[in-house]
């Protein structure tokens, strides 16, 4: 890999894609949640919201390594 490794583009925008996919399914889980009582909330809606976040963390923590190689990320041994 050469210092000047750019990611593609389509990968990138793919990572952000399900980033904002999984935001808005949690909006629609908490939307759909304040419209029934708290009674009613079946326990596997907590696991999809959990779900939904950990896909998030991921997306981000690959793009982050993509874009920011860890070897940029740290500074140079010294020699």
């Amino acid at each position: 890999m050469s210092r000047t490794y750019c990611p593609p583009f389509a990968v990138v925008v793919a990572y952000m894609f399900i980033i904002l996919i999984s935001i808005g399914m949690i909006a629609d889980i908490l939307r759909n949640l304040s419209q029934h009582s708290h009674s009613a909330i079946s326990p596997m809606t907590y696991f999809f919201i959990l779900g939904f976040v950990a896909i998030i963390v991921i997306c981000i923590l690959i793009i982050t390594h993509m874009l920011f190689p860890k070897r940029a990320l740290l500074p140079p041994p010294c020699l």
